[in-house]
């Protein structure tokens, strides 16, 4: 009940109604918090959803969308963010990069967003207006995706170099080099940022000074986004070799670790009592976060790079996972406590490559693909 409660708060927090789900959200990044746990507090999709609306790109959308002041935004492989119109899906703005757009936008509740580019380049803009306020050149492509808190941006870089810029001026506070690629993007707690890296380094960094805490070095690289529980004082990530660990965020210890059949590419989705996770094989795997005991378990397909995400009913608590696979184009949602299939559609075209994640707000399901570009299911 605790944990409900702090959500509510949270939810409370960023716009969203804790009674109904009705609002919009005035704050929106990668797997909806900080701590990356890839949970939204919204009115379930228990029934087979239809398409509200679907907005057309040129080129394949890879990013997971953010949702806020009621507009959803999504990049795509022509290197534009497009700003749509949440209830109708209509183009309100587009702001054209150099280069792909894989890095899921930050937007805070004052309006400013913020993203990364395939160009090399870290952006704010105004997200009301599509307006560019300031950029910033890293050494190599942006794909991870940004978080901001107490006017600080953290986001990674392919050039392994993890950077920490003010929000307001677009210069660097901190950096420190991982090595290795990041694709990873940065997870916050009160006193720390963590992020991996393609050679398999996790690292926590002190927030204040930009000095290393701790590192660990796992047997596979890392594309996945570190996943916090505050409550048990877990890290949660997947690497190449198919590991899939707990890790303690104090010492970097593992606490306890699985392996799947292939690499995890997936960020895990953090609930109440689970933690939720699949490989590249399409193996979705519930498990108590605690001990590892696997709760249960099912076959989404094969690929699948894209992570799981939870819906938590704002008045009941049930919990509600969504994952999908390029098997069929398909898009599944799952009862958490049980793991029974609730339905499954069709987001695209078979063997459409899909990095973007569900993200749920007011009972409402955006989703980027490859062949019919952004979605809303309801």
């Amino acid at each position: 009940m605790r944990w409900l409660v702090g959500l509510l708060l949270m939810a409370l927090a960023t716009g969203v109604s804790a009674q109904d789900g009705a609002e919009m959200p005035t704050v929106s990044m990668f797997r909806g918090d900080v701590e990356r746990t890839g949970r939204f507090i919204s009115p379930p999709l228990r029934s087979e959803p239809r398409r509200l609306w679907q907005f057309d790109l040129p080129q394949p959308s890879r990013t997971t969308t953010a949702v806020a002041h009621g507009l959803v935004f999504a990049g795509s492989e022509a290197g534009a963010l497009v700003a749509l119109d949440a209830a109708t899906g209509t183009e309100v703005w587009s702001f054209q990069t150099g280069s792909t757009i894989v890095s899921t936008p930050f937007v805070d509740a004052n309006g400013a967003l913020y993203f990364g580019s395939a160009d090399r380049s870290v952006y704010r803009l105004d997200a009301r207006t599509g307006e560019l306020v300031w950029s910033f050149p890293t050494g190599d492509e942006v794909f991870s995706s940004p978080v901001v808190q107490n006017g600080v941006v953290y986001i990674g870089s392919r050039d392994g170099v993890l950077y920490m810029l003010d929000s307001e001026k677009g210069v660097v506070i901190h950096s420190y080099r991982v090595g290795g690629e990041i694709w990873s993007s940065p997870a916050l707690d009160a006193e720390r940022v963590y992020v991996g890296s393609r050679n398999g380094r996790l690292v926590a960094v002190n927030r204040e000074t930009g000095e290393l805490v701790w590192r660990a070095n796992l047997r596979g690289g890392i594309d996945a986004t570190p996943a916090l529980d505050l409550e048990t004082g877990l890290l949660f990530v997947g690497d190449y070799d198919g590991d899939f660990h707990a890790i303690r965020m104090a010492d970097g210890e593992i606490v306890w670790q699985t392996r799947f059949a292939d690499a995890v590419y997936s960020s895990a989705a953090v609930g109440e009592d689970m933690v939720i996770v699949n490989d590249f094989l399409g193996t979705l795997v519930a498990y108590e976060k605690e001990t590892g005991e696997e709760l249960w378990s099912a076959d989404i397909g094969r690929i699948a790079y894209s992570s799981p995400s939870i819906s938590v009913d704002p008045v009941s608590g049930d919990e509600t996972v969504y994952a999908l696979s390029e098997q069929g184009g398909l898009m599944y949602a799952f009862d958490g406590t049980t793991g029974a299939e609730l339905w499954r559609v069709q987001t695209g075209e078979a063997g459409d490559w899909r990095s973007s994640t569900p993200v749920i707000v007011s009972g409402v399901l955006y989703i980027g693909s490859n062949t019919d570009g952004v979605i809303a299911f309801g």
